[in-house]
């Protein structure tokens, strides 16, 4: 049986359940809970209130390591603001 291991994490603003942030074999994927578009503030400019979820997409990187070899690797383009964490 395979297993899955895309993360997926439940996303609140000021306490209040927003919506789900889950990654895809493509990339990532936000999507606004229902009753949070209803009332809710957009949790950034580049994640205006609406209904369709936000998409984002892998590309390739040649990535250099420090012996200076090159290969080839995923990073991940988001469209994503920065989640910032206050310790409490």
């Amino acid at each position: 049986m395979a297993r899955n291991n895309k993360r997926k994490a439940d996303v609140f603003y000021h306490d209040r359940f927003a919506g789900v942030l889950e990654e895809t074999d493509a990339g990532y994927r936000f999507a606004y809970d229902a009753a949070y578009l209803k009332s809710g503030k957009a949790l950034s400019l580049s994640l205006p209130l609406r209904e369709e979820p936000f998409e984002s997409a892998k590309k390739e990187k040649s990535i250099v390591d420090s012996k200076g070899s090159s290969r080839k690797g995923k990073e991940r383009e988001t469209a994503f603001p920065r989640l910032r964490y206050a310790a409490s």
